[in-house]
């Protein structure tokens, strides 16, 4: 299945400052929606929000609304999201199975060898996950 190479990788980009015990990751699922919008918001607010307009942060909370997930997920895009313990840590979300469309790390997890660094400084992790994968910055 396809989105096990995702699973994989979501696996990996998790483990930060340790491992994550009990580490659970799956689809996201309908009743995920108001975690995973709640997760990306806050550390959108934390990381990138300060740097942006009004009007800007407008917009994002509603990309990550719980209704815009909801509809994204009836399209072909794939979100997994990382639920160590029972606590939603992690969430990526692909278009197409190979464009990282969101990528995001609950801000408790994400530290200098965090999550975000591995991902994107480890050419090595990603090439041995799967082919194809596009990341727009």
């Amino acid at each position: 299945m396809a989105w096990q190479k995702w699973k994989t990788l979501l696996a990996r980009l998790l483990v930060a400052q340790g491992e994550l015990l009990n580490m659970q990751i799956r689809k996201l699922t309908h009743d995920d929606l108001p975690r995973a919008s709640a997760l990306c918001l806050d550390a959108f607010m934390l990381a990138v929000a300060p740097s942006l307009s009004a009007q800007g942060i407008d917009t994002f909370a509603k990309v990550v609304a719980a209704q815009a997930f909801a509809e994204r997920m009836e399209g072909d895009n794939l979100m997994l999201v990382c639920v160590p313990d029972g606590v939603m840590v992690g969430l990526i979300e692909l278009k197409q199975g190979c464009h990282v469309a969101m990528l995001f790390v609950a801000p408790g997890y994400v530290g200098l060898s965090g999550p975000g660094m591995q991902i994107l400084g480890s050419k090595t992790r990603l090439d041995s996950v799967g082919e194809g994968l596009t990341l727009s910055l």
